[in-house]
């Protein structure tokens, strides 16, 4: 399991997830808890027994055939700049996930690479893609978490962004959960339908 940061949006459920799935590891960008709740997640992982690890830069955090799992990390005083930025490759095709980081965060990567899917950044608040930066990762699907908050994300000059970069993207507060398949070359989207309670083509 990886925690993109500590932040209590972000770590809220995992007790709740790590009481139902059996995890060996879980992977963190500190250990220094300054909230009741990365507290009591950290209490919970000791009394469980449950090993976990501070990714540093560029760190492998798993690999097998065709696929490689890597965790980037600006080392930024701010805790969502500081987020585990995670870039996977599976045969072409590569998934990025900013976790809260902004658009600094994507000088981490150290290379210049296209993306197949890139989950956004801090809910597609202010800030966390510019032109440049679509331009040289040229995502082919970019997804914005997001749900009803109070704080206006995703911010509107995100999504005036978007529309005038012709780039597809999907929203969870729209199409729910979102499932990205793939065979390593081409890819397949599906969002969650509640009425029929399984996923179906985000194009529906």
């Amino acid at each position: 399991m990886i925690l993109s940061h500590l932040d209590n949006d972000h770590i809220g459920g995992t007790i709740g997830l790590l009481e139902k799935i059996k995890t060996k590891k879980v992977f963190v960008n500190g250990s220094n808890p300054n909230t009741k709740t990365a507290k009591e997640l950290f209490e919970f992982l000791k009394k469980r027994g449950i090993s976990y690890e501070i990714v540093e830069n560029n760190d492998i955090l798993y690999k097998e055939d065709n696929l490689i799992l890597k965790g980037f990390l600006n080392k930024s005083v701010d805790e969502n700049e500081n987020s585990i930025i995670n870039l996977l490759k599976y045969k072409d095709f590569k998934a990025l996930f900013m976790g809260d980081a902004g658009v600094d965060g994507y000088d981490v990567l150290q290379e210049n690479t296209n993306i197949n899917t890139l989950k956004l950044g801090h809910h597609g608040a202010k800030g966390v893609i510019d032109k440049k930066t679509l331009n040289k990762i040229k995502p082919e699907t970019v997804i914005i978490s997001t749900g009803p908050n109070q704080y206006g994300h995703p911010h509107y000059s995100i999504i005036d962004l978007m529309l005038n970069t012709d780039t597809h993207y999907l929203r969870t507060d729209d199409k729910n959960a979102i499932e990205i398949i793939t065979d390593g070359v081409e890819q397949e989207e599906n969002c969650y339908a509640p009425a029929i309670k399984k996923f179906i083509s985000c194009e529906n």
